[in-house]
């Protein structure tokens, strides 16, 4: 699937379709590929993360960089708000429907766990973590409009 705008407003988020094998084994996920990243992976860092039922990871945004996030094990909403309108937006991340959904730089951004278990997620981020990058805000407080 081409990379889509979410909704006006959010023009630099991006939601791509992903698929999910599993067998007997356990499964495989891809996280994203070179090409549905514009020819450009993330060459910051890849990190884990992991949350217990109904909390969240993030809260923040950044001043310069980019992140993807996909869930791997569990059922999250990706919570946004663009700080300088207010406007919030709200994601599912599934990891029974996959998507990979990438965050600019300037929206903040919260992963909740929805689930009833551990919920994991894989992040790229397209710079190495940098403290004077991050600006907490608070986008837990509304879940507005679900789009996937």
């Amino acid at each position: 699937m081409t990379p889509q705008t979410v909704t006006p407003g959010f023009e630099g988020v991006r939601v791509i379709e992903q698929e999910r094998f599993e067998d007997t084994r356990g499964f495989l996920h891809k996280i994203l590929t070179s090409t549905q990243a514009g020819g450009k992976f993330p060459s910051g860092e890849v990190y884990v993360t992991a949350a217990h039922p109904g909390e969240a990871k993030g809260n923040h945004y950044h001043r310069r960089m980019g992140e993807w996030f996909a869930v791997v094990q569990g059922n999250a909403a990706l919570l946004l708000c663009d700080p300088t309108t207010g406007d919030r937006h709200r994601i599912e991340l599934l990891a029974s429907q996959p998507v990979c959904a990438y965050v600019p730089a300037g929206i903040a951004h919260a992963v909740v766990n929805e689930g009833e278990g551990m919920m994991i997620c894989i992040a790229c981020a397209e710079a190495e973590h940098d403290p004077s990058d991050v600006v907490a805000y608070e986008v837990q407080a509304s879940q507005p409009n679900k789009s996937s």
